[in-house]
């Protein structure tokens, strides 16, 4: 199994056949066996590395038993080489994490797609449940994008929507924060322990950024460039709420501004209930700092 005649191994230390890490494992392990404080680890299997002759590390299996003479003591060691089969492991745990990702993932931009988004949304409802802290979720819409596929063609579509993409993953920067692909033209950014203000800015900072793109949009009747309307829609959740209104509250709070223009923005606040008493009654907020 190792590669080196019988002989060669007879009288040696089988700390040999391991790198300093491994050796230093399975000294401490021998000399707690022989300290009695681990007699309940010699039926045990366990896995160590050993250097084949070649060079290659072998993933072993070891089982080790204590055999008693009127004479000596001795241990009896069984390797098994399951090296072929970490491998598997290995290839089967990186194929999961492929699928895994694939399925929480928008093809197009790379994004979450609305799977990841709507399990998020309920793992960061029951923390803010018991944080009392606030959540906060922006719908954004780009406007009159219909309009721009059907001028530019699909395949311009999808490059502006990969743009839109990177201008708002720019802003989703805490490692609590999620932006996601809802559908469509829409997308949706999540952001956990945020305060309405805080959510006002992001949203700010996002628009100002879709300006800088200055992505051509002809036939826009708001300008010459791609724009976003975004709804917010900042709650505290309370007991018997459910997170799977929010995305359609912020919906409802994508209203048009107050006059002609892009980049307009809506806000909807107060405490989610079922029956979302004030989700609505939407209204313009101010700019502040995020806290």
């Amino acid at each position: 199994m190792l590669g080196y005649p019988v002989e060669a191994l007879i009288g040696q230390d089988v700390g040999l056949l391991m790198d300093e890490a491994g050796r230093a494992s399975v000294a401490r392990f021998m000399q707690r066996v022989l300290s009695g404080a681990a007699q309940d680890l010699l039926d045990a299997q366990r896995e160590i590395e050993l250097r084949h002759h070649s060079g290659r590390v072998l993933t072993v299996q070891l089982a080790l038993a204590d055999v008693r003479t009127a004479a000596a003591r001795l241990f009896v060691a069984v390797l098994t080489d399951i090296t072929e089969r970490k491998r598997y492991e290995v290839e089967l745990r990186h194929a999961n994490a492929q699928l895994l990702r694939l399925s929480t993932t928008d093809a197009l931009t790379e994004l979450a797609n609305r799977r990841l988004l709507m399990q998020r949304l309920e793992d960061e409802w029951r923390r803010a449940l018991r944080s009392r802290e606030p959540l906060s979720l922006a719908l954004v819409d780009v406007d009159f994008f219909k309009l721009y596929n059907d001028h530019y063609g699909h395949q311009a579509g999808d490059v502006a929507l990969q743009r839109v993409g990177k201008v708002l993953q720019a802003h989703g920067s805490r490692p609590s924060d999620l932006v996601a692909r809802y559908g469509g033209e829409e997308f949706v950014l999540l952001l956990p322990q945020t305060h309405e203000d805080g959510a006002l800015a992001v949203a700010q900072r996002c628009m100002a950024s879709m300006r800088d793109a200055a992505i051509e949009h002809a036939l826009s009747p708001l300008g010459p460039h791609l724009s976003l309307s975004v709804g917010l829609v900042t709650m505290r959740a309370e007991p018997g709420s459910s997170a799977r209104a929010l995305p359609g509250a912020g919906r409802l709070g994508a209203l048009p501004g107050q006059g002609p223009g892009p980049h307009a923005h809506r806000a909807g606040a107060g405490f989610l209930t079922p029956t979302w008493p004030t989700a609505r009654q939407s209204r313009r907020c101010a700019s502040a700092p995020r806290p």
